[in-house]
């Protein structure tokens, strides 16, 4: 049909109704271009049958390896790996105080994109991702739908899909792409995009005074007659003005008292905690926010953005990050999780920096968790002749990106009946986390 306005501007939005459910937030932080995470963590000492894991790492690692005289002191402990000792990097501090004293950080072991369990016998004819590949990597921790199931649809988006009956929930991407947070499109809440920066006005630089009102005149009140696919467009272009619009007045009006670093996943993470501080004015019951830190694609040591100064970064904004949510008395309430296109192989290029590999170790965090502890399996051998070890010190996961994104959901409260739909695949590992293995 053809479009055809009465020419009078439609009602503006209603405010949205104040919450009246308790507030969680499940953030996704991906470090894009496969953080080199075997330097995150290094097994020490007190290893099973008095095996020196430490040797075999620098030995693998070579010219990468953090000296174990420049490990943090007081190694952060563990139980049920094959070290009960490991040492955290001199740049990620942070991470020992959140693991080691705080308990509010889990690290899981070997964990990475899996199709199905695999081993060094098969791993290459049963993986459907196209492995050590940036594109169809990332693409895949996006979906974590390999078969197709739910195409173009995202663990996020999907998790969204099964909240929104139940709760107010909000889609953001912070500075970054939205493919993270897309779920079926007559089910999921509208996804959003703010620049760290803060809101960016509709129209805000006008070729003419009256654009605006001359928009809102072409997208007011239909007809009986007029085409009903204009009729949703111009209803749903009118919300997503007066929502930002929303967002924009409390934004402007927000600001942190804690200092966040000037860098880009430092202000990132600041705008956050700014989205989640105007989460009662936004009527928000459920955040999901998804947001990027570029640069860990370290084949070779670029100075100013080595891996050292990428965890120097990662480490002060994350520090910045719960201390806001801290003072805002949320930190309880906020799930963060870290992932990435996959880890570095263990032994180093002719350039100094390390290349694509596959499983490796991830970050979890929050005031929610039991943490203080490593949770998958962290590979026993990391010689060539490891079982996990499939060439240079690329490790076969032990532990599907499924299983947390799992646990992750339950803590949400998305009712089990839709955890088949959130992860189509997660019928196909022989165990997953749960609410319970992660969260206190």
């Amino acid at each position: 049909g053809i479009p055809s306005t009465t020419g009078v501007p439609r009602d503006p939005t209603p405010d949205p109704p104040a919450p009246t459910l308790p507030y969680k937030a499940a953030i996704q932080l991906m470090l894009v271009g496969g953080m080199d995470s075997f330097n995150m963590v290094v097994p020490l000492d007190t290893c099973v049958g008095g095996k020196d894991m430490y040797a075999e790492y620098a030995a693998a690692r070579g010219g990468v390896a953090v000296p174990k005289s420049q490990l943090l002191a007081n190694p952060i402990t563990t139980a049920g790996q094959v070290c009960s000792r490991f040492g955290v990097h001199p740049k990620l501090p942070f991470l020992k105080t959140m693991y080691e004293t705080n308990k509010e950080a889990i690290i899981m072991a070997n964990t990475g994109v899996l199709s199905k369990e695999v081993d060094k016998s098969n791993y290459w004819t049963e993986t459907i991702t196209q492995i050590f590949a940036h594109n169809a990597m990332l693409e895949e921790i996006k979906n974590l739908d390999p078969k197709g199931a739910v195409p173009e649809t995202s663990p996020l988006g999907r998790m969204a899909d099964a909240l929104t009956n139940t709760y107010s929930v909000r889609s953001m991407s912070v500075d970054s792409t939205i493919e993270a947070l897309i779920g079926r499109v007559d089910v999921s809440p509208p996804v959003f995009s703010i620049s760290s920066a803060g809101v960016t006005p509709f129209n805000e630089n006008p070729i003419s005074p009256d654009m605006t009102t001359k928009v809102q005149e072409l997208n007011g009140n239909m007809n009986s007659d007029s085409s009903l696919f204009a009729e949703a467009w111009s209803k749903s272009f009118n919300s997503a003005i007066d929502q930002t619009d929303l967002l924009g007045r409390v934004l402007a009006t927000t600001t942190t008292t804690t200092t966040f670093p000037a860098s880009r996943i430092g202000q990132r993470l600041k705008m956050v905690t700014q989205l989640i501080k105007v989460r009662v004015e936004m009527g928000v019951e459920r955040d999901l926010i998804y947001l990027e830190m570029p640069g860990f694609d370290t084949h070779s040591i670029i100075e100013g953005s080595s891996p050292d100064d990428l965890f120097v970064d990662l480490n002060q904004s994350l520090e910045a990050f719960v201390a806001e949510l801290k003072l805002l008395g949320v930190w309880d309430q906020v799930t963060l999780f870290q992932t990435s296109d996959f880890a570095r192989t263990l032994s180093p290029n002719g350039g100094g920096g390390t290349d694509h590999a596959w499983g490796g170790q991830m970050l979890v965090a929050g005031g929610a968790l039991n943490g203080g502890r490593m949770l998958g399996t962290y590979p026993d051998d990391l010689t060539d002749a490891g079982s996990q070890n499939i060439g240079r010190g690329r490790m076969i996961p032990t532990t599907p990106l499924d299983a947390v994104f799992n646990a992750i959901a339950e803590w949400l409260d998305v009712p089990a009946s839709e955890l088949d739909n959130v992860l189509p695949n997660r019928g196909v590992f022989s165990s997953l986390l749960q609410k319970t293995d992660l969260f206190t």
